[in-house]
């Protein structure tokens, strides 16, 4: 599995800078489709998410969706991570272990009979439908 370690000891690299949600998944849809390999890494993936109101369950899903489609037509392998914040900060011992609403804020949850109200998940089960989470011994 490759680390963030690995993946800034590379040489031959293109960093993209996405300063909003809808520029990272603009710039997702167009990598185009190639054979060559390599890493499509996305750091703060949940970040990127956090005062849009696309911070859900649904908004990560269909970004991960986005990164996931980018990585297979380009034949790279996918790596998501997050940046370091002081645990302190988020309350959490891990970044996948933030929660999140169910739904996008613009989600009428009244239509919906308000079974779906309030309800959270964590990041980790999100992700852990496409990716392998690190295990206790390769935690940061």
């Amino acid at each position: 599995m490759a680390t963030l370690q690995t993946i800034t000891a590379a040489t031959d690299m293109e960093v993209i800078f996405a300063s909003s949600l809808l520029h990272l998944r603009a710039y997702l849809s167009t990598i185009p489709a190639s054979e060559n390999g390599g890493i499509l890494a996305v750091w703060g993936l949940v970040e990127v998410h956090r005062d849009t109101n696309e911070f859900s369950a649904q908004g990560l899903a269909r970004t991960t969706a986005s990164i996931l489609d980018a990585g297979v037509r380009s034949g790279r392998k996918v790596v998501v991570g997050e940046w370091g914040r002081a645990r302190e900060e988020v309350g959490y011992e891990s970044w996948w272990e933030e929660v999140m609403p169910l739904l996008n804020t613009t989600v009428k949850v009244a239509s919906l009979g308000g079974a779906l109200a309030g309800r959270t998940v964590e990041v980790g089960k999100i992700l852990g439908r496409w990716f392998r989470l690190p295990t206790d011994g390769e935690r940061e």
